[in-house]
């Protein structure tokens, strides 16, 4: 794409200036990169073009919303002019005094990350307290709340369950992990929210076998929010939705049933951030479950899945 808009400028030296803006969560140093692509087709950055890291945070269920009023805008750019541009572009979004924050493409393209990255931590850490709540005999869900309460950690994304999923935790914890070895620095902290994830799955499966004796030979089980197919695609896993319902065989028997339960729409029950004016940063137990299309922390009342 970059390589197009190029040939398309080069082409034409009547196309005046020109602002190329990422808003996918790509890996840190792509702006560096198109920039290096557009300058191979003999265009001058700041003269003809500028290119800008923008990372959407809109969230699934509620992206209109987000999109109209968000929480904050990052503009990850190195030129004054082209933050001036889109700084204009985002006021009439941001008038109840929501924050603008200008940083450099590499941080812009690096706060994506961290943000899935942190939250698929929170789930991945409330998921261990829980397993040692089954253990010492404390209530996990008394623990959440107690923990929930402190204003330093607030209550979403710390609902126990099987896991954090949707289409941006797992890709983006496994970005960061792949970025930091990349430069020679091994992340353990995220490593080990990986290897915990992965673990949260396979209790699931081992508590229901455990209930019904070490077998469950014959039975027939209704998942709530998985496709109604009995061998989903690789999007389907990906995606999983509260509103359809398959029935999974562990032995062979006869066919799922085809009924789908009526599931109330899921609110988004995501507490936006206090209020702060615009601001210009320097440029330099019980098997519950959690989820932001960031990532979606399974059966987490207050999660919100990201669209992006």
């Amino acid at each position: 794409m970059a390589d197009h808009i190029g040939r398309l400028l080069a082409a034409d030296p009547a196309i005046g200036y020109r602002i190329i803006v990422n808003k996918s969560t790509v890996p840190v140093g792509t702006a560096d990169a198109v920039r290096a692509i557009l300058e191979g087709h003999g265009l001058v950055a700041g003269e003809r073009f500028d290119v800008v890291s923008n990372p959407e945070f809109l969230r699934e269920g509620v992206a209109v919303d987000d999109f109209m009023k968000p929480e904050r805008v990052v503009i990850g750019t190195g030129s004054k002019r082209a933050a001036e541009i889109m700084t204009q572009l985002y006021e009439p979004f941001v008038r109840q005094g929501n924050p603008i924050l200008v940083v450099d493409e590499r941080s812009s393209e690096m706060i994506k990350y961290a943000a899935n990255s942190f939250l698929a931590t929170k789930i991945s850490f409330m998921n261990e307290v829980a397993n040692v709540c089954e253990r010492v005999g404390a209530n996990v869900d008394h623990v959440r709340r107690g923990i929930g309460l402190d204003s330093r950690i607030g209550k979403q994304f710390l609902y126990p369950g099987i896991g954090y999923g949707g289409s941006c935790f797992p890709k983006d914890v496994k970005a960061l992990v792949h970025t930091a070895r990349e430069h020679g620095y091994t992340f353990e902290i995220l490593e080990a929210v990986e290897a915990v994830n992965q673990r949260q799955r396979r209790l699931l499966a081992e508590r229901i076998i455990d209930h019904f004796g070490g077998s469950v030979e014959g039975r027939h089980f209704a998942v709530w929010g998985w496709p109604s197919s009995r061998t989903p695609t690789t999007s389907a896993r990906r995606r999983p939705t509260r509103s359809s319902a398959a029935c999974w065989t562990p032995a062979p028997a006869s066919p799922p049933s085809t009924r789908r339960p009526s599931t109330p729409p899921v609110p988004s029950s995501e507490t936006p951030l206090p209020t702060r004016p615009t601001a210009t940063a320097p440029s330099t137990g019980p098997m519950r479950s959690s989820s932001a299309r960031s990532g979606t922390n399974f059966a987490d009342p207050t999660s919100t899945r990201c669209a992006g």
